[in-house]
């Protein structure tokens, strides 16, 4: 397999927060020479924070919703979970195999 990586662009911005520097990268996959995959990710950067201070107690909370739901995951609904993301080796969702 080969991969191949390439930036197709690169954009400056300024955000509430600061600078930020948005990079778009093209991966091509390919097998034996025959394109199999391509993919596009936007990569953000971002400056350093000059305003950034600790937030005090409680600032930023979530409020208390007017109803709440408990799930209790079992393996099957980890496994389930982990085959959506692509991520499905068997220590993601068997406790006692990864233990």
């Amino acid at each position: 397999m080969l991969k191949q990586s390439r930036i197709n662009s690169v954009r400056y911005k300024q955000g509430a927060s600061g600078p930020l520097v948005f990079v778009t990268v093209e991966h091509r996959y390919s097998v034996e020479d025959e394109p199999r995959i391509s993919e596009e990710q936007t990569l953000v950067y971002t400056g350093k924070n000059q305003g950034a201070r600790p937030k005090t107690e409680g600032e930023g909370a979530i409020e208390p919703g007017d109803w709440s739901r408990r799930i209790e995951p079992n393996p099957v609904m980890l496994f389930r979970y982990s085959a959506l993301t692509g991520n499905t080796h068997r220590i993601h969702y068997d406790r006692d195999y990864s233990t």
